[in-house]
């Protein structure tokens, strides 16, 4: 990418590499960087996505090293003890995969400088989703783009923050689809047996991902810990009225 100052705007022009048919079929010969055996569905977005970004990333000819925020990604491709992964590989957590690749840069540069790693470049390349980039991870990403780490980053956006679900989240249940948010323990629930493959139903024995179950029960408990001195004062938003009951049963603890 060049830019050009013309008066007092800046013009972007994208220079594309000149890429024949011939190339492609070559670049075909290289070998899959991400492998069959994988639990990724058939036509998975993010599994067509990862292998055509470290096919052409492979075809540039450098070494690659592959840094995977926590995601069904990551999940999906690397069941312990296999992964589908030829290429070396770090799974990172949910918000610091920017952080994680920031780190292995420098770490080869200083191996590099000491003579246990011989110099050459590497392309990495760090893969998160929609969640783990711009909203639990965008301090990670922002960090490092600050820092002139160079890597490439893919945003893998499904729109859902599918480590969490997201409340419009459904669930097939013997009486049809169910919203998660209308979910009860208990209740019957289509599952796949892990032996034959075939779909039983089973009772639904806890409920993650929605209100109430995850890291906002955490803050409640903090939150209920700080009612407790008299001097501590809480202004609290809750549009959903989770927090509403708890505090409302007690309000003794501040008096």
């Amino acid at each position: 990418m060049i830019g050009q100052d013309i008066g007092s705007e800046l013009k972007m022009t994208i220079e594309l590499p000149k890429i024949s048919v011939k190339d492609l079929q070559e670049w075909s010969k290289l070998g899959e960087v991400l492998t069959s055996g994988h639990r990724l569905c058939a036509g998975c977005g993010a599994g067509i996505m990862a292998r055509q970004v470290t096919l052409a990333a492979k075809a540039l000819g450098d070494p690659i090293m592959i840094v995977n925020a926590t995601g069904c990604l990551e999940v999906a491709t690397t069941i312990y003890p296999y992964t589908a992964w030829n290429a070396p590989w770090v799974h990172s957590a949910f918000e610091n995969a920017p952080a994680t690749a920031s780190g292995a840069i420098e770490a080869m540069k200083a191996m590099e400088k000491k003579g246990i790693l011989r110099e050459r470049e590497t392309n990495m390349i760090v893969f998160g989703g929609d969640g783990g980039t711009y909203d639990i991870g965008i301090q990670s990403l922002s960090g490092a783009i600050e820092r002139g780490h160079d890597f490439l980053y893919v945003c893998y956006n499904n729109g859902a923050y599918m480590n969490c679900l997201s409340l419009d989240t459904h669930v097939l249940t013997k009486n049809g689809l169910k919203r998660i948010t209308e979910m009860k323990l208990g209740e019957l629930v289509y599952a796949m047996d892990q032996e034959t493959g075939n779909l039983i139903l089973k009772e639904c024995s806890g409920i993650f991902g929605k209100t109430g179950s995850g890291k906002s029960v955490l803050a409640k408990m903090m939150i209920t810990g700080y009612l407790r001195h008299k001097s501590m004062s809480i202004y609290i938003l809750d549009p959903q009225g989770e927090f509403s009951t708890e505090f409302t049963s007690n309000q003794k603890l501040n008096s």
